[in-house]
């Protein structure tokens, strides 16, 4: 008796169909393969070229096919062992598909051990480990460059950054503007930026909104004894000296009372603080700079303090 069509149709489909899955299994080794040792190889690049080479550190790096995404494993900044910044993972989103547009989120490693400076200021904030994650996108219109940051740290709070760039020539490399940006950041030289990016880049308007969870009174009890009342004279002292180190406004101004009394008040109810930026035309750096030498950046960039409840619309 001879094998009846239905039966031998069935085992052709059932071979066609694995001989796909395993087809696709290839092509998704081979992808998965090839995505990581190109991301490899570009951000090593990246970074070499930047100068950060022998400053950023990572265990390896993985690529997901499905959402074309290279993702970083245990990243350190600074000293490898004890650097001053440690990471999780660092996934750079959708990267070859939205590139020069940015999409990244990252997350911080707890169990790292960090550098005595980090280990000091996380002490001040009143944490043992910072644990936390974010996300940062930036996107490219013509010549407009919108980034936003937000970035959640446990037991610290919630911090909401965007900024709407302009780039004033068509030569700015916005590859090197952000290869700059992060090595200033690393290095903690933000001051270089001013002076290589002075004419290139101007602010159109920049938005930071911080939500506390215990930041504020970790930094600076509130001592609510009449007999301790000089703490307030104290931390009024200290922020009169910041928005004038800052070049806010200068120290006594009323424009600087201003700005201190909002923080004051953020200080005793430390719910949400926000800082806007919004002059009336776009500002260089350079511009900003000088304001900021001359201290009337608050009033040159029509800055704008308030603090709020979370709740408030």
């Amino acid at each position: 008796m001879g094998l009846s069509p239905s039966w031998l149709l069935s085992r052709k489909m059932l071979r066609v169909t694995l001989s796909i899955l395993c087809c696709l299994l290839v092509v998704f080794l081979a992808a998965k393969e090839l995505g990581t040792y190109y991301s490899k190889k570009i951000i090593d690049e990246r970074l070499e070229h930047a100068g950060l080479r022998s400053f950023v550190h990572y265990k390896t790096i993985s690529f997901s096919p499905f959402t074309l995404t290279p993702t970083l494993q245990s990243v350190s900044l600074g000293n490898e062992h004890y650097p001053w910044l440690a990471f999780r993972t660092i996934s750079l989103k959708w990267l070859p598909l939205i590139y020069p547009d940015l999409q990244v989120s990252f997350q911080f490693d707890p169990h790292k051990s960090l550098a005595r400076d980090s280990r000091r200021l996380l002490s001040k904030l009143g944490i043992d480990a910072l644990k936390g994650s974010g996300l940062f996108t930036s996107n490219k219109i013509g010549r407009q460059l919108t980034s936003k940051l937000n970035l959640t740290i446990e037991q610290v709070g919630t911090l909401h950054w965007k900024s709407q760039l302009e780039l004033l020539t068509n030569t700015l490399s916005l590859q090197e503007f952000r290869s700059d940006l992060l090595a200033s950041i690393a290095l903690r030289q933000m001051s270089a930026m001013p002076i290589i990016y002075g004419d290139s880049v101007a602010f159109d308007k920049v938005s930071i909104r911080f939500h506390d969870t215990g930041l504020v009174h970790h930094l600076f009890p509130l001592q609510k004894h009449p007999a301790q009342k000089r703490n307030q004279m104290n931390i009024t002292s200290t922020l009169e000296k910041v928005v004038d180190e800052m070049g806010l406004a200068k120290a006594g101004s009323h424009t600087s009372q201003l700005i201190v009394h909002q923080l004051l008040s953020f200080w005793h109810h430390p719910e949400t603080l926000t800082f806007v930026m919004a002059p009336s035309k776009a500002l260089s750096l350079k511009e900003i700079m000088l304001l900021s030498q001359n201290k009337q950046l608050y009033a040159g960039a029509k800055l704008s303090v308030t603090t709020h409840s979370i709740t408030t619309p």
